[in-house]
């Protein structure tokens, strides 16, 4: 079964994402939401901005579960996280497949590990 998701965030960090995703068959991308209404109806890879973050009652009630987050800053990226997962949406860890992590590391949820990373045994990531 396909989940419903949607990304948070339009910059460049929404087209690393949407990369990757091309790789995940298990998700349909259905909008983007950005910080304001300002670029509503901007397309990125084919999907349009017409969230924002102060819709994301009204889009987890539309049945949209999931949520990847692509904002560059950390503080507003974790407030972000804390947000999302308090309106109990699930937000996937993405992995590039040309990412080489080692079968024992621990690693928490909302985490990106972009194209060629190498991540060595026993490391451990947290959340987001």
């Amino acid at each position: 079964m396909v989940k419903k998701a949607i990304i948070v965030g339009a910059g460049g960090h929404c087209r690393v994402l949407l990369s990757i995703l091309k790789s995940y068959n298990d998700f349909e991308i259905v909008a983007i939401a950005d910080r304001s209404n300002q670029f509503f109806g901007e397309v990125i890879n084919d999907l349009s901005i017409k969230y924002t973050w102060d819709d994301f009652v009204s889009i987890k009630e539309n049945g949209i579960e999931y949520a990847f987050i692509a904002v560059g800053s950390n503080g507003e990226r974790t407030s972000l996280y804390k947000k999302l997962k308090a309106l109990k949406f699930k937000i996937p860890s993405l992995i590039h497949p040309t990412a080489l992590l080692e079968a024992d590391i621990k690693m928490g949820d909302g985490n990106l590990i972009c194209m060629g990373a190498k991540i060595s045994t026993l490391v451990s990531i947290g959340s987001n």
